[in-house]
């Protein structure tokens, strides 16, 4: 929403100008749950609603698996390494190529499925096998997450970020594989990130 005011104003629009696409949306959804409300009533405008809802945080809990861990120095864009790939093909079937969205950062305007993956990125599991194996925190802390952000860490982090992650490891209890391991920023898989 933020970068869409930015656009608008650099057009010398104001930030809420009616061509805004927030004011569509809005404008869409109250259509949408019009028409819901005249084919079942209140009732059925709650179910959609609450429907709405549960899709929404099924989304941003993706999205979170997206970028668990990894880390960013603030005010640095984000790039494509800074999100985890699930590459098999019923997590990108249903997540509507989610798994992919480091594209998305990138450009916000690019529609889902014209999203590339970052094939260099670390594999990961299904992202439906890590929401369920984050359930039980030994299995995803030990089987998944802590050997991929060791070698995010150790492959993938600038400097800066190396040093970001030390400090949140070692504030987690985990080990310092940072100081056990050091590899030179600009290694193959840092390079144009």
């Amino acid at each position: 929403m933020r970068a869409e005011s930015a656009a608008l104003q650099r057009r010398g629009f104001s930030r809420w100008h009616h061509s805004h696409r927030v004011w569509k949306v809005l404008l869409i959804q109250l259509m949408y749950q019009a028409i819901i409300y005249a084919i079942g009533g209140g009732v059925a405008v709650a179910c959609t609603l609450s429907a709405m809802l549960m899709a929404r945080v099924w989304v941003e809990s993706f999205s979170y698996f997206q970028h668990y861990g990894q880390v960013r120095v603030p005010g640095t864009p984000i790039g494509q390494r800074h999100v985890w790939n699930h590459m098999g093909a019923v997590t990108r079937l249903v997540g509507f190529e989610l798994t992919n969205h480091a594209g998305h950062h990138l450009d916000a305007y690019m529609p889902y499925y014209k999203l590339q993956p970052h094939r260099e990125a670390i594999p990961m599991p299904s992202i439906f096998v890590c929401f369920l194996a984050a359930l039980i925190p030994p299995i995803w802390d030990e089987l998944i997450i802590k050997p991929a952000l060791k070698r995010w860490d150790l492959e993938f982090a600038t400097p800066a970020e190396r040093n970001i992650a030390r400090k949140q490891n070692l504030a987690a209890g985990w080990p310092d594989w940072l100081d056990q391991q050091p590899v030179p920023h600009g290694s193959p898989a840092t390079v144009g990130c």
